[in-house]
């Protein structure tokens, strides 16, 4: 489930599928391609789907080695930005405007992730 700050609640399913996945809203899920099958016919989708993809990937990686000094927020593009933030007398990096469908992808590349609220 997502909440939001309005206190309204939207249930999210998640898409998956061989090369990765991502999360949907309810609405957006029930108007969507997506519908129920049975397992061999999901089985043999699946294969068909994973054997098209490429055997290797290339993926660029952008590493931020200047030291921030400040609190300024850092634009990464894509709506991202990296802000250099004090947390529980520490000094952290804190990666603002990911979704939920990226938190897994960065766990995967060694971010931790914490959700703080105030």
């Amino acid at each position: 489930m997502q909440m939001y700050d309005e206190d309204s609640v939207t249930l999210m399913r998640k898409a998956v599928r061989p090369n990765g996945s991502s999360y949907l809203g309810e609405m957006r899920f029930e108007s969507s391609a997506w519908e129920e099958i049975g397992r061999p016919e999901f089985a043999r989708l699946w294969d068909s789907e994973a054997a098209s993809l490429p055997k290797t990937t290339t993926t660029k990686l952008y590493l931020l080695t200047a030291a921030l000094g400040t609190t300024a927020p850092v634009d990464l593009g894509r709506g991202l930005s990296l802000t250099h933030r004090r947390v529980a007398g520490e000094m952290r990096l804190e990666l603002g405007g990911v979704d939920r469908g990226m938190i897994d992808g960065l766990k995967a590349l060694g971010c931790l992730a914490k959700i703080i609220a105030f």
